[in-house]
């Protein structure tokens, strides 16, 4: 027994299964944190832009008034984008930075997540869905989450560029 004081194997035990879930978070709870922070974000993003004749808080169209300048499968993609964008900067800023990279290593996993769950909202408010509508705000969604994706590696890239200039 190597203990220089009673108990000195159970705490490093301890610490190593603290330090062991803090680096390598269960993808459970990423996902239900994702998914508080989505309900959250999604009530803040509908009231100001109604999705699929959804909407709450105020008269109007909202941002859809401006996002139609794009024409209609435009409008749909701006919505599905502005709609994940909020889920987005919030998870920025709650996820722990093992949470953040987790994420992204499972990006298709939690992009199928939170589109299926929010999809799943309004079929069950009886929202206008149709084929062409759903794909192109999920596209939107896509794009938003790639271009998440491609941020953090955005700085390294940068700097590759101006080494190698």
């Amino acid at each position: 027994m190597n203990e220089k004081f009673p108990g000195q194997n159970q705490v490093h035990a301890e610490l190593l299964g603290k330090l062991e879930a803090a680096i390598n978070p269960p993808l459970f709870l990423i996902h239900l944190k994702l998914m508080a922070l989505h309900v959250i974000s999604s009530a803040a993003s509908l009231a100001v832009c109604p999705q699929f004749g959804f909407g709450y808080a105020h008269q109007g169209h909202g941002l859809m008034e401006y996002f139609m300048v794009a024409g209609p499968m435009g409008c749909q993609i701006l919505c599905g984008s502005f709609y994940f964008l909020g889920t987005l900067l919030i998870s920025n800023f709650v996820l722990s930075s093992f949470e953040w990279r987790k994420m992204q290593k499972h990006l298709p996993s939690m992009l199928t997540f939170l589109i299926s769950l929010s999809l799943g909202f309004f079929w069950m408010i009886s929202a206008t869905l149709t084929f062409e509508l759903v794909l192109w705000w999920t596209v939107g969604g896509v794009v938003i989450f790639a271009i998440s994706y491609s941020i953090p590696h955005l700085p390294s890239l940068l700097r590759l560029k101006i080494l190698s200039s």
